[in-house]
């Protein structure tokens, strides 16, 4: 059961729209004293309404409206029609008069939603803010009120940018159009943006296709009933499946509002708080779960493979000549020297003065310097093999200078929000380790002691390997170079008697997959081994070592595509994705995962 609030005036399209929801199975609380109204929805009185009088402005009110939310099990769409229109010009209004403007119609909305949104970001919600289309364009009697309401427009842009959990609408309409246009939302699940419901309701009369993505140009299907931390009950794949010769690019395209910018944490949840696809290759099934459900999706001497390799904090600026650079460093080869990426200020690739040869100082007195030695591309400037002038207490000062890298430039997290579960636990047991990942190994970053704990208590067996990412190549479509990997000996004899018996072998983490493949006999029996690898697994090389994947949501360029295809097939891979993309997935190191079986 679904819940919305509806805040502000509750007017004849206001109430309508009530209604509509309430007849649809929506639980409801409205900002209203009228018992009247409420008695008047209709609907199957199974179905509950609490209203509430107030008023909007006030925090109490506003905490009120929330919490009755909570108490009808969270909240899904929260639709803001406040607003006050005094028939003035904006140059005639008094400075009270516009000051209870914008109270009521921006600050009252704002606030609201800043009460709501940790239920919003439970529920992968919608905030819909409704103005008269009297607001849509300047000029006309109402000056003022168009002023306000295109602030309103503006914040809910920039909130939509923050809160990328969430969807936030600001929608134009004549009042008679605003119900079934906002039910045409939600319906098609469109993302966030501002609308006008006229054109809505035009644009499904000519059965032409409703508000799409515009970073993705398809239309998004309707939208998911489940909460981030509710555990909902898993919901076949609604017939997507399709018969498919390989990939497509555009099948795999990432919806710019999918993406998951921050670690779930900055929005004041768990880091496991994140949504889970999983997808079985026998039968093609595609189900929807949280996160939290994994150990009762797994069986009983299931082994998950984990990658215990940490994360650096790789970059650090300095100089290379006179020209200013970014650094940054991730493996350290057994001789001695590191593979470093230079990026120059603006981002791009150095300047052709970068040579064998070249000094890069990283710090003002010259303590920490560094020489290129090899470019490991042909003809670019970008990754080089390099050594330090000074060991020991120079590399230590370099790590305790660098940051965590992000995806998204310009993007600070703390280097914890960079650290798997196991990476922690192998530091633990072995103490500061002598090889780390220049990017976080990402698939087991949701993991947490609870859940390890969870998973170990249900009788699935977890079994350690090593694989030290490198600097990511530069385009997406590029393998991974040469890494560093380990698989214990224990690992290896696990797995091997596992596989014998017919258990399932599940990596966490196309890294895993990297290094158990390159530990593997030609029969596919895993040996003990340590070294380095370049091998590249696609479609035309047999997995032998594992028979599921937990994995990240990758964008339609990423080789690691090539590697998901060959263990799952093409088929069952394209649905997973239109799914993750109808239901609203976030792709990215801090987004949800996908498990893919084999049964």
């Amino acid at each position: 059961m679904r819940t919305a609030v509806i805040a502000g005036s509750l007017d004849a399209p206001a109430l309508e729209l009530a209604r509509r929801l309430h007849g649809r199975g929506w639980s409801l609380v409205l900002d209203t004293a009228d018992a009247g109204a409420v008695d008047g929805l209709g609907a199957p009185v199974e179905t509950p309404v609490t209203a509430l009088a107030g008023d909007v402005r006030d925090e109490s009110h506003q905490t009120a409206l929330v919490e009755a939310a909570r108490d009808l099990g969270g909240l899904d769409l929260l639709v803001s029609n406040a607003g006050v229109r005094p028939p003035l010009a904006l140059c005639d209004q008094p400075p009270d008069a516009f000051r209870r403007l914008l109270d009521v119609t921006v600050l009252a909305p704002l606030g609201l939603l800043r009460t709501a949104l940790p239920l919003l970001r439970e529920s992968r919600g919608v905030v819909a803010a409704v103005s008269p289309h009297t607001a849509a364009e300047p000029g006309g009697p109402h000056g003022g009120y168009s002023a306000v309401k295109a602030a309103l427009d503006r914040l809910a842009a920039e909130i939509a940018i923050e809160e990328p959990l969430v969807r936030v609408w600001t929608v134009d309409s004549d009042g008679h159009t605003q119900a079934p246009a906002l039910l045409e939302l939600l319906e098609h699940g469109a993302p966030s943006g501002h609308y006008d419901t006229a054109e809505i309701l035009q644009s499904a009369g000519a059965g032409t296709s409703l508000p799409a993505d515009p970073t993705d140009g398809t239309s998004a299907s309707a939208p998911g009933t489940q909460r981030g931390g509710r555990r909902p009950p898993a919901r076949e794949s609604t017939g997507l499946s399709r018969e498919s010769t390989g990939l497509s690019r555009g099948n795999f395209s990432l919806p710019g509002n999918l993406k998951a910018n921050v670690p779930p944490e900055e929005h004041g949840v768990d880091r496991g708080d994140v949504r889970l696809l999983v997808g079985r290759k026998a039968s093609g099934a595609v189900t929807h779960h949280h996160f939290s459900e994994l150990p009762r999706l797994l069986r009983p001497l299931d082994v998950l493979v984990v990658n215990t390799s940490a994360t650096a904090p790789p970059e650090v600026d300095g100089r290379a000549g006179s020209e200013p650079v970014t650094m940054r460093f991730s493996t350290r080869l057994d001789d001695g020297r590191w593979v470093v990426e230079l990026s120059s200020a603006e981002g791009g690739t150095p300047a052709d003065t970068c040579a064998p040869g070249t000094v890069v100082t990283v710090d003002d007195h010259a303590r920490v310097r560094v020489v290129l030695d090899r470019r490991l591309e042909p003809g670019s400037n970008r990754l080089w093999l390099a050594h330090f002038l000074a060991s020991g207490p120079a590399t230590d000062r370099l790590r305790r200078r660098g940051r965590p890298f992000h995806e998204d430039a310009g993007a600070r997290h703390p280097l914890s929000a960079q650290q798997t579960v196991f990476a922690e636990a192998a530091a633990v047991a072995s103490g500061a380790p002598t090889h780390q990942s220049a990017e976080l190994p990402s698939a087991a970053r949701p993991f947490t002691d609870q859940l390890v704990t969870a998973l170990v208590t249900r009788g699935v067996v977890i079994a350690p390997i090593e694989l030290h990412t490198r600097p990511a190549p530069g385009a997406p479509s590029r393998p991974p170079g040469p890494e560093l990997f380990a698989v214990p000996p224990a690992t290896a004899h696990l797995i091997n008697n596992v596989r014998a018996c017919g258990g399932r072998i599940v990596a966490v983490g196309t890294t895993a997959v990297r290094a158990l493949e390159s530990a593997a006999d030609p029969q596919g029996r895993v040996r003990a081994a340590r070294g380095w690898t370049d091998l590249v697994i696609g479609p035309q090389r047999t997995i032998q070592t594992v028979s599921g994947l937990l994995t990240g949501l990758h964008q339609a360029e990423a080789s690691h595509l090539r590697l998901l295809e060959a263990l799952a097939g093409a088929e069952l891979l394209t649905t997973c994705y239109a799914e993750a993309r109808a239901e609203h997935y976030l792709w990215g190191e801090f987004g949800d995962v996908n498990l893919l079986l084999p049964d």
